[in-house]
């Protein structure tokens, strides 16, 4: 893969988008967002031969008029991790919310073991981190194991 990239022929929606138009990233950053119809990439070529962009290391993919917006946050997930990986484990349950769109997913500690401690909550962060799929931020029980005690 190059280190640069544009997708075209999509509409872009953020707190602050609403249009059709591309988007230049380069280095893995949004370097330039484009307002405008970029139905081919011969079009996209020319916009970029306008602003002096070079396209040499450049990938184009042709976002086919799809939707193109930030990742979404998942703020109540349980993804059966640890203990019930029979049913989810970590990987296909970041896999899954990838799939969905979710860059972001707050899991709760609800598992058997009940995650309980900041040491388990940063093993399985790390874990999650290592596979390299979506960020997962793990909660804890309030009180351990969920007795309501301590």
């Amino acid at each position: 893969m190059s280190s640069n990239l544009v997708i075209f022929n999509v509409h872009l929606v953020d707190e602050a988008l609403d249009f059709n138009g591309a988007v230049y990233i380069e280095n893995g950053k949004i370097k330039e967002i484009f307002k405008g119809e970029f139905p081919t990439k011969g079009k996209m070529l020319l916009e970029l031969a306008e602003k002096s962009f070079s396209i040499e290391e450049t990938d184009f993919y042709d976002g086919n008029g799809l939707h193109l917006m930030p990742a979404f946050i998942d703020m109540h997930v349980h993804l059966r991790y640890p203990g019930q990986t029979e049913k989810e484990d970590l990987k296909s349950g970041l896999m899954a919310a990838a799939a969905g769109g979710v860059g972001t997913l707050i899991a709760m500690p609800n598992t058997n073991p009940v995650v309980s401690s900041f040491d388990t909550a940063m093993k399985i962060e790390r874990e999650a981190a290592a596979l390299g799929i979506t960020h997962l931020f793990q909660t804890v029980s309030i009180t351990k194991d969920f007795d309501g005690k301590d």
